[in-house]
């Protein structure tokens, strides 16, 4: 039941990921960097902190390094709030 409960959340990570990188993406061929950044780094904050065992923790952090790759061809080159989320998932 808890495995089941534990897909269930991650599907709903997901989900919250793409939807703020379709939030973000739609319409420009630039994403404002501070505002998905910032939000960016909560969802991830949040859900990682619904599980205290190291394996659903990597899961989470995989699928949002992902999703972050995905966003980067979008996000400026030389911008501090990437690189301030980038050192963020490495911790």
């Amino acid at each position: 039941m808890a495995e089941e409960d534990g897909t269930l959340e991650l599907e709903g990570f997901e989900k919250q990921l793409r939807s703020l990188f379709g939030r973000h993406s739609s319409h420009e061929l630039q994403i404002e960097s501070k505002p998905f950044c910032s939000e960016f780094c909560k969802l991830v904050e949040e859900y990682t902190c619904l599980w205290q065992t190291p394996l659903p923790q990597l899961r989470v952090l995989e699928m949002a390094l992902c999703y972050f790759v995905r966003a980067s061809t979008f996000l400026p080159t030389n911008c501090d709030h990437v690189h301030y989320t980038l050192n963020r998932l490495a911790l």
